[in-house]
């Protein structure tokens, strides 16, 4: 059995950690080598962290200034000697077979990347996120990376198993509010084979909405769109030409939700008209672009204010149909 790293930031977490790891230590897959990153925690998570490392041999935990889950991770990158990685956030748990699971499809597969399926877990309780996957799929890195101009899931970073040389010299951009955006790309675009399956063996906690962020974490997740929807392009039209309207399409999308968006921050108004200028041209002129799409790049360009209700019913069209 091959080695597998499972890679978990842990910050203020104390009331879910014991579950997460919990879920860890009982795994049927055994031959795991577990890497806890406390980011200075304030409350007793590095503690429990500690407790679990001295019944529990295979799991290392390293205690680090507050940098944030992006930090943490890259640590537990740098540290990892496994064949595989899985990324595990500190709420949230695994069902009892699933590492073994998505281990037993990358070796029979031999598949770069596995991906599963996963449960929300609400205070009213838990459901199944439901994308109807009855079939297991398997997919090329070109397929895959326009699944993930639509399908929000293909993005995340903990509903995966990861072949650990994909990784190499890649590391999650720190400082952002958002990170898998900034990183699931650059290792799928490595990948030849990626496997999804239909099995459910992932718990994701939603513990707050987008709607409790700050002020300022709002500014800041809005900036970070604009920079890692723009590096995205420059990066994935080089090489997948094939791809240049598609990603034109996302780009100039997001580009006006954040004009839609920020009217509280008129920088980042600003900010996002510019690049949906510079973008939008291109879409304009790109064969493959569609017409709805090409219509409200010229709408968003023409007026300085569009209403609130205008631009939700602008943003409403399916421009990928």
């Amino acid at each position: 059995m091959d080695l597998i790293s499972v890679i978990v930031p842990v910050y203020n977490v104390e009331n879910y950690l014991i579950q997460c790891l919990n879920s860890i230590v009982s795994q049927t897959y055994s031959n795991l080598e577990i890497i806890i990153i406390d980011d200075n925690s304030s409350d007793q998570s590095g503690v429990i962290a500690d407790e679990f490392a001295d019944q529990f041999s295979n799991i290392i935990v390293i205690h680090t200034a507050n940098r944030g889950a992006a930090a943490a991770r890259n640590t537990g990158l740098k540290q990892a000697n496994g064949k595989f990685i899985m990324f595990v956030d500190s709420d949230d748990w695994l069902e009892k077979n699933a590492i073994d699971c998505m281990y037993q499809v990358a070796i029979s597969q031999k598949a770069d990347i596995v991906q599963c399926q996963y449960f929300e877990e609400y205070l009213s309780g838990s459901k199944k996120h439901d994308l109807n996957y009855s079939l297991k799929e398997t997919l090329s890195d070109l397929e895959y990376i326009k699944r993930m101009l639509k399908e929000w899931e293909c993005v995340l970073l903990w509903n995966k198993l990861i072949r650990t040389e994909l990784l190499k010299g890649i590391f999650m951009t720190e400082g952002r509010c958002i990170d898998d955006e900034f990183f699931t790309y650059k290792y799928v675009a490595r990948s030849r084979r990626i496997v999804i399956i239909p099995d459910y063996l992932y718990h994701y906690r939603i513990r707050k909405s987008g709607a409790m962020l700050s002020l300022d974490k709002r500014k800041q997740r809005m900036i970070d769109q604009c920079d890692f929807v723009t590096e995205r392009y420059s990066v994935l039209v080089s090489k997948y030409p094939m791809l240049k309207p598609m990603l034109l399409m996302h780009l100039c999308d997001l580009m006006m939700t954040v004009m839609r968006k920020s009217k509280d921050f008129p920088s980042i108004y600003c900010r996002a008209k510019k690049e949906l200028i510079r973008y939008g041209v291109r879409a304009l002129c790109c064969f493959g672009v569609t017409y709805n799409m090409k219509k409200n790049i010229i709408k968003y360009l023409l007026y300085k204010k569009i209403s609130i209700e205008n631009q939700q019913k602008i943003h409403s069209i399916d421009y990928y149909e």
